[in-house]
C-alpha cells in the first residue's frame, strides 16, 4: 500500500488473503502452539459484548503491524528474526498492561492489545529482545553460572542477578532504537517517543554501568553479546 489514509476494512481484507502479508502473525486462538495459553482469548471464549472488543482490538493490532511493516523496516526485520507469532491476551483493564515470552516456545510473544501503537510495539520489541538473548544462550551461558551477586535493576524494584541486568539492558537498548526509528520515520507517535527517550536513556546508562563494573563475571560469549548490545545502546 502507498502512504496515505485507508479504510480499516482494507487492512483487514489484506490480512485475510491466502498469504498473510506480515512477518509476524496474530494468532488469537493459539493454533500455532496447540493449546490455550493462560489469559488468552482461547482460554475462555468471549461472550457477545467481548466479541466486539476482541474484534476492535485485533483490527487495531493489524493496523499497528501494517504501519510498522511499512515504516519501521529495521525494527520489524530484527524482531521477526526471532518472533513470528503474536498471541493477544484477554486484557484485565487499561491500568495493567502485560507482555511475555516463553524460552521453551521459540518465536512466540504474547501481550495485551490496548494502549496504541507505541505500547504494543514496545512490548513486541521488549519480548523479542528476550528471545534474541535466549538464542545467544543456546551455545552456553553469557554470565558465569556460579556468580550469585544481586544488583539494582532499572526495571524492577528488587535486586536482580547479573543476567537479569543484562536482560534489561539489552531490552532497553532496542526499545531506544525503536523510539529512534519512529522519530526518524516522522510518525505521529514520535512525540511520545521523544518524551520517553530521556527516561529510558537513564535506565540504560544505569544498567550499563552495573554491567561494566561486573564484566569479569561474563563468559567470553557474554562479553561479545554485551559489546554488540553496547553498540546498539550508543546509537
Amino acid at each position: 500500500m502507498d502512504e496515505g489514509t485507508y479504510p480499516l476494512r482494507s487492512l483487514i481484507e489484506r490480512s485475510l488473503t491466502a498469504s498473510w502479508p506480515y512477518a509476524i502473525t496474530i494468532d488469537v486462538w493459539c493454533h500455532s502452539i496447540g493449546f490455550a495459553l493462560p489469559d488468552s482469548w482461547a482460554a475462555s471464549r468471549p461472550n457477545g459484548k467481548e466479541c466486539l472488543r476482541l474484534q476492535s482490538e485485533v483490527s487495531k493490532s493489524i493496523e499497528i503491524i501494517d504501519l510498522a511493516a511499512r515504516k519501521l523496516d529495521g525494527c520489524i526485520s530484527w524482531a521477526s528474526d526471532v518472533t513470528r507469532v503474536f498471541i493477544p491476551l484477554r486484557s484485565q483493564g487499561a491500568d495493567f498492561f502485560r507482555s511475555g515470552s516463553n524460552p521453551n516456545i521459540a518465536g512466540l510473544v504474547f501481550a495485551d492489545q490496548f494502549g496504541g501503537f507505541v505500547q504494543l510495539m514496545e512490548a513486541l520489541v521488549h519480548e523479542s529482545a528476550h528471545l534474541h538473548l535466549n538464542v545467544a544462550e543456546a551455545e552456553g551461558p553469557l554470565v558465569d553460572p556460579d556468580h550469585q551477586g544481586r544488583y539494582a535493576s532499572p526495571l524492577r524494584p528488587e535486586p536482580r542477578p547479573l543476567r537479569g541486568i543484562l536482560l534489561a539492558y539489552h531490552a532497553i537498548a532496542y526499545i531506544c532504537a525503536f523510539y529512534d526509528e519512529v522519530i526518524s520515520a516522522g510518525l505521529s507517535e514520535a512525540r511520545t517517543c521523544l518524551s520517553e527517550l530521556p527516561r529510558m536513556h537513564e535506565k540504560l546508562a544505569a544498567a550499563g554501568e552495573v554491567l561494566k563494573q561486573n564484566s569479569r563475571h561474563f563468559t567470553p560469549a557474554g562479553l561479545r553479546f554485551l559489546e554488540r548490545t553496547a553498540e546498539v545502546a550508543a546509537g
